[in-house]
């Protein structure tokens, strides 16, 4: 039996999408909740969480209140989030510290 995907999912894919095509970059800023509720036929509750996902995971930085320095603005941050996944993904031993040895290798070779 497959699980429904949560609500929340639908507005990180579409953030991953649109960052990708490049019509959102780093510094803008995303809709408000209610029109990402509308648009994906969601609770704003959904949309917070995804909102605090990304924070979580230091995609975005989120204000509360009104005019031009609310809402989330997509920043550039995740190294600690994912630096912290890492951690907890080889301390379950999901993630064998081999592949992560090998993953370290091949972004450095990718640097040079």
């Amino acid at each position: 039996m497959s699980r429904k995907p949560r609500a929340y999912t639908s507005v990180l894919a579409w953030l991953e999408s649109e960052l990708r095509a490049g019509r959102i970059r780093i510094g803008d800023k995303l809709p408000g909740e209610r029109v990402l509720a509308e648009k994906f036929q969601i609770s704003r509750a959904s949309v917070r969480e995804a909102t605090r996902i990304l924070d979580a995971m230091g995609l975005v930085r989120s204000s509360v209140g009104s005019g031009p320095h609310s809402g989330a603005i997509v920043i550039s941050e995740p190294s600690e989030a994912l630096a912290w996944a890492l951690r907890m993904h080889v301390a379950t031993k999901a993630l064998p510290v081999s592949d992560v040895v090998d993953t370290r290798l091949l972004l450095r070779h990718r640097r040079r």
